[in-house]
Order: structure tokens, then C-alpha cells, then sequence
């Protein structure tokens, strides 16, 4: 039914995949399962899931909000939530909400519940915890697409940035369309020291707004590409990049 599809469709976003050469998940309990048996709650959660990759909070805000409104309980919902509200500086709310998703979790098997903590450990600034766990999951579980690429971000979030760069890369050799993780990369290389990382920059930021046009002016990632030939002497290309701003709307100049 409709509910089977969906599912289907947001399974490899929340559990990833097995490897093409024959990798299987983990005893994994069927996703309604582990998640939620609401369709109106899963069909938000995807939708909050794709705003917060295009980093529009307002969207994600009433996402995250529909799903927990359809399923107050589901998991999974409460630690995007928490997240959420780190990445947009309510902290107080974000804690809330990853206590709900702990207190839920009895419902997750222990991928997700590895995740969830991660998560809210990255949120935390405590990268480095985030780290440990995740390896650990990955250590037996190493075809697990999803928590390698949590471990990416929590490399970058503990400002790891040659581990966390050598971890993008695996995944865009993967997916090479993943503008997120070229957008993640940039950052990673532009915080090493060196020409060519700042070269590795430069070109991951251009693949990524090549995918994702509008990200070019949002005003973090429009500031950190311009920096980033501001750096290298380009001031040329740093102030064309800039003046992309003031293109946009008002509130976003």
C-alpha cells in the first residue's frame, strides 16, 4: 500500500543499504516498526528530512512538527528534532526533544539507537563521543552506508578534518551526487593547511552548488565558498561570489 512505498523510499535514507557486492543489513525489524505505523507521520519526517538537507529550517520546523503531531512517540522524529533545534541555537528545546527520543527509543533496535545517541552527541558538541560510538557500530556492521556517513559529519563537527576529508571522499565515490557531502568535504579541506587543500575546496564547493544552485545564497555557505578564494588571493571570484547575495531575496542579503 501506500505506507509499503514510502517505506521503501525512506529506508535507504534512515538504514542505508547493503553493499552491491552482497552485504546484508543487520537483523533489522521492518521500518514501520522502528519508526512509526503513521503514513502522515512518515511522509513528513521524509519531508522534514529533505528540507533540513537544503537547509531550510522554517520548512524543516513545520515537518518535524506535523510528524510528532501525527505520532508523538516516534523515535526518530524527536532526534531530527533535536538536532534541529542545536543547529538553529535552542539548545533547551533540543535537549527536550532528544529526551523524548530516548525515552521512545525502546521501540529502535540498537542501529538506530546508536544513531540517535550519535546524534545527539554531535548536537552537543561532543564530537569526539559521537566518534566512538559510531566506530564501534561500524566496526561490525561496515557496510552500514548511514552511520559511515554520520561518522563523516562527526569527524567534521570535532574538527578531525583530514579523517572527516578522507571520509567524505569515500562517500562521494559512491554517490557523486550528493551535494551535502560536497559541500561537507569543502569545508573539511578548506580547514587543512596547504594550496592543494584549499584547491580540494574551491572544486568541491563548485560541484556541490552545480547539484544545488541554491545553496549558492545561503549566507553560511555563501560566506565560507567566497572565503575560501578570498583566501588564495582570487578577490576577484571571492567578490562575484559575495555579490550573489545581494541577487536574493531581501532577508537573505
Amino acid at each position: 500500500g501506500a505506507l509499503d512505498a514510502l517505506t521503501r523510499a525512506v529506508r535507504e535514507r534512515l538504514l542505508g543499504d547493503a553493499d552491491a557486492a552482497g552485504g546484508t543489513l543487520h537483523a533489522a525489524p521492518a521500518l514501520p516498526e522502528v519508526t512509526t505505523s503513521s503514513l502522515a507521520a512518515l511522509r513528513h519526517y521524509a519531508d522534514a528530512l529533505r528540507a533540513l538537507d537544503a537547509r531550510r529550517a522554517d520548512a524543516a520546523r513545520a515537518a518535524l512538527a506535523a510528524a510528532l503531531a501525527a505520532d508523538s512517540t516516534f523515535a526518530l522524529a524527536h532526534a531530527a528534532a533535536g538536532a534541529f533545534h542545536y543547529w538553529v541555537n535552542e539548545p533547551q528545546a533540543g535537549e527536550r526533544a532528544f529526551a523524548a527520543a530516548l525515552r521512545h527509543g525502546v521501540r529502535l533496535g540498537p542501529r538506530e539507537r546508536t544513531l540517535v545517541a550519535a546524534e545527539a552527541a554531535n548536537a552537543r558538541r561532543q564530537g569526539d563521543s559521537a566518534v566512538v560510538l559510531l566506530r564501534a557500530w561500524l566496526a561490525a556492521h561496515p557496510l552500514d552506508r548511514e552511520a559511515r556517513r554520520a561518522l563523516a559529519d562527526a569527524l567534521l563537527d570535532a574538527r578531525r578534518d583530514a579523517e572527516a576529508r578522507g571520509a567524505y571522499r569515500a562517500l562521494l565515490a559512491r554517490d557523486s551526487l550528493d551535494a551535502t557531502a560536497w559541500v561537507q568535504l569543502a569545508v573539511a579541506a578548506s580547514r587543512l593547511p596547504g594550496a592543494d587543500a584549499g584547491a580540494e575546496a574551491r572544486a568541491a564547493y563548485g560541484r556541490a552548488f552545480r547539484l544545488w544552485p541554491e545553496g549558492r545564497r545561503d549566507v553560511v555557505l555563501n560566506h565560507q565558498w567566497g572565503a575560501t578564494y578570498a583566501r588564495a588571493g582570487l578577490a576577484d571570484s571571492a567578490a562575484a561570489i559575495f555579490r550573489l547575495m545581494l541577487d536574493g531575496p531581501a532577508d537573505e542579503r
